[in-house]
């Protein structure tokens, strides 16, 4: 078989191959976690939609591929994603079916109405605008949802995990706003019925790209730990009535600075609940109210304080910068760093400068 492919083709041929292996690679290693499958599913219906430029180059035109053009398979990206989210992070999962109900009705409608464009049937036009119209309602709906259960993710994080690494999903973020913003460059060349020109292919390419970076970056996204509490948590919780907050704070304090348990980098709210049997709902609370903070920032306090200490001491000399973050609890030397300037105003490296006097 010979065909003639074009540039734009190759590009979105090569987008299709990376996806659809990783698509299908997740689904078959992964198949009975929820938050891989959908993801799969997700990749798979990305490296679908598009792959529509390069079919007729490929396969020539006739009835299957024609078929196959009119399926928009846009029309589930967001909810698949949105679903995949909600899996992978830390919240339980809720409202999933709705969604995906509704893109998929979504695709099946608009492909009704692509097949009766191609039969040039009058009503078919008028249909047309109607269904572009409710799926850019619907990409806008559930990138709005995404954002506010990621946003609503990232509060929970840092008032339960002491290491916020790869927990926030951020890049889960600039996927939904970018892939926004493709819907909507999308839905103004079509209300204004305009030819992109060099600018399609550009932004083709980039869409692409995205697919590929969206897939690989999502793979090595991990599961993060649930935090429903479980009900034998606690051997005997203090209720919130019962307990001042001031009181709350010094019985963890002690408890921590006595363990020094906040240098275990994956130290959770979970972990002080059961070292001092107060309820996690309890020391977040009073974290939040008595020292107007998270509970990251709170076991970083004590991290933050230790480095000092050992930045200051010649016994640690031998130690690196990044050798005492990893000491005192962190993971990595950037969250050092960050950490350590938002609570001194300076990083370790000035401070260290600052007291190299006493070596």
């Amino acid at each position: 078989m010979s065909f003639n492919i074009s540039l734009e083709s190759l590009v979105d041929l090569i987008g299709f191959i990376i996806g659809t292996s990783l698509g299908i690679g997740v689904l078959i290693y992964h198949w009975k976690k929820k938050s891989f499958f959908f993801l799969g599913l997700f990749i798979l219906t990305y490296s679908l939609d598009v792959s529509s430029s390069f079919i007729y180059d490929i396969f020539g035109e006739n009835n299957a591929t024609i078929a196959f053009s009119l399926l928009n398979f846009s029309w589930l990206l967001f909810p698949l994603f949105y679903v995949y989210v909600q899996h992978i992070s830390t919240l339980k999962a809720e409202d999933i079916k709705i969604p995906l109900i509704i893109g998929s009705i979504g695709l099946l409608s608009s492909f009704i109405v692509n097949i009766l464009i191609v039969e040039q049937i009058d009503i078919s036009h008028v249909l047309e605008i109607i269904i572009v119209n409710l799926e850019v309602l619907l990409s806008c709906w559930i990138a709005y949802k995404t954002l506010s259960w990621i946003k609503k993710q990232k509060k929970v994080v840092y008032n339960h995990f002491s290491d916020a690494t790869d927990k926030e999903l951020n890049w889960s973020r600039t996927y939904v706003l970018l892939g926004l913003i493709f819907t909507l460059v999308g839905y103004l060349s079509f209300i204004t019925d305009t030819e992109m020109g060099w600018f399609f292919y550009i932004f083709n390419t980039i869409n692409v790209v995205l697919l590929i970076w969206i897939s690989i970056r999502s793979v090595f996204q991990f599961q993060i730990e649930k935090t429903v509490e479980k009900k034998k948590e606690l051997k005997h919780p203090i209720e919130k009535n019962t307990t001042k907050q001031n009181d709350v704070i010094e019985i963890i304090k002690s408890h921590i600075n006595k363990t020094k348990c906040y240098k275990t980098h994956n130290l959770t709210i979970t972990d002080i609940s059961q070292l001092s049997n107060i309820h996690t709902k309890t020391i977040s609370e009073s974290i939040n109210s008595i020292l107007a903070s998270n509970f990251n920032s709170f076991i970083n306090q004590f991290r933050i304080n230790e480095a000092k200490k050992m930045l200051q001491n010649s016994d640690f000399s031998n130690l690196s910068i990044e050798g005492i973050g990893q000491e005192v609890g962190f993971r990595s030397k950037s969250t050092f760093y960050r950490s350590f300037k938002k609570e001194t105003g300076i990083t370790p490296k000035e401070f260290l400068a600052q007291n190299s006097s006493k070596f």
